[in-house]
């Protein structure tokens, strides 16, 4: 019982001990009166536009490089695409112990690693988007370009399952 009283008491003195802290010197601390400019309900915030800058030079460089690798592999992907598409035509249907089965996979791995190629330009696009974001330079264009890339990538990869449905046909 004589505990219980001993709690009770420090438990009452507690909060003024805390609250004693908040009555410091306010020299150590910012006050936490309102501020003049918090009293006026009508304060008005300056509104500021910003315009990214154009990009470089340099930039526009790197995207037509980016561009051109990339009509590049997709043309070298379509040209490959015939001829893959008439090795699993042949093979449609066979089992995996099938010498043509066993061509057609080979030719589709050799389709899809120039997917990849394709790929590796839209990588760099996104690289030099994500620059220009971070740099806050105008990025339209890039974004543009990627949006073709990723396009012919989309085309590509439309090929591909196409081919490989035929295949498990």
């Amino acid at each position: 019982m004589i505990e219980n009283s001993r709690r009770i008491a420090i438990l009452a003195l507690l909060p003024g001990l805390v609250l004693g802290g908040c009555a410091g010197s306010s020299d150590r601390y910012p006050s936490l009166s309102v501020r003049d400019f918090e009293r006026t309900p009508d304060a008005t915030v300056e509104q500021t536009s910003l315009t990214p800058q154009p990009a470089s030079e340099e930039t526009g460089r790197l995207v037509a490089g980016a561009l051109a690798a990339a009509e590049d592999a997709h043309q070298a992907f379509i040209a490959a695409s015939t001829e893959t598409d008439r090795i699993v035509g042949a093979a449609a249907g066979l089992g995996v112990e099938d010498n043509a089965w066993s061509a057609a996979q080979i030719a589709l791995a050799e389709l899809d690693s120039m997917r990849g190629t394709t790929a590796v330009a839209l990588g760099d696009l996104d690289q030099l988007f994500s620059n220009a974001t971070l740099d806050f330079v105008d990025r339209d264009g890039i974004a543009e370009v990627r949006d073709k890339v990723a396009g012919l990538i989309a085309q590509e990869d439309q090929t591909l399952e196409r081919l490989r449905n035929q295949l498990d046909r």
